[in-house]
């Protein structure tokens, strides 16, 4: 075999060999495994999005979408995205429990006003009965939406609380 001049006559690794190990370092049958780095994300930033939905659409109906989303001010993957989660279950859900909240709180005005009245042996004439039927009507929304914010609070103070004691650990 001819070799040209210049060229190695045996093959070279292309990585020096190792250092030789101290006697300190030196490896035993034992295999300890390495902790993993623990990722951390800010919690500012959205939870990574990992799973994808995907359609197919006409051109004239992707056309309507992109203007619908431009007119939003949003890219077209951002505005779908929106509007499917609004269209979701939770979203019909949660007006739903705005008034079944602010019903019950209303039924929960007028009864415990009818059995204070009762408690001192007051008669309710049907004018009281109907001013407390009203003033539960109308307070009944306002009271509900201030109870679904309070809780909607304690949960997100909940859910921090809790991302910072697993950052912590």
């Amino acid at each position: 075999m001819q070799v040209a001049v210049g060229e190695p006559t045996e093959s070279q690794p292309f990585s020096p060999p190792p250092a030789p190990l101290l006697s300190s370092q030196r490896r035993t049958g034992r295999v300890r495994p390495r902790p993993l780095p623990q990722l951390r994300r800010c919690s500012l930033k959205p939870p990574l999005r990992t799973k994808s939905v995907g359609t197919k659409v006409s051109e004239p109906e992707f056309a309507a979408l992109e203007t619908r989303a431009r007119a939003s001010g949003l890219t077209l993957s951002e505005w779908v995205r929106d509007v499917l989660l609004a269209s979701s279950p939770g979203a019909g859900a949660e007006a739903a429990d705005q008034v079944l909240l602010g019903e019950l709180l209303a039924l929960r005005t007028i009864l415990i006003n009818l059995l204070f009245s009762v408690s001192k042996a007051e008669p309710v004439t049907p004018e009281q009965m109907q001013a407390l039927i009203e003033r539960a009507d109308k307070d009944k929304m306002r009271r509900a939406l201030e109870r679904l914010g309070e809780s909607r609070l304690t949960a997100a103070a909940n859910a921090t609380a809790g991302t910072t004691e697993q950052m912590e650990r």
